[in-house]
């Protein structure tokens, strides 16, 4: 379990990383605040993998 949740937490490290480095940070800004009620690294894992999206499943 615990290596586990250290992948999990390297990957949004990594994820945040390539966020700031591709200057995408302002639009990151604007995206999370559509997710209110979301973690923080949830919303860096969705904004990852569809920093378009306007809604999430749960």
């Amino acid at each position: 379990m615990q290596n586990k949740t250290k992948e999990i937490f390297d990957k949004v490290v990594e994820k945040l990383q390539s966020i700031v480095e591709n200057g995408d940070y302002e639009k990151f800004l604007k995206f999370q605040k559509n997710f209110r009620g979301y973690s923080f690294n949830n919303l860096i894992l969705i904004f990852s993998q569809f920093p378009d999206a306007t809604r999430v499943a749960r």
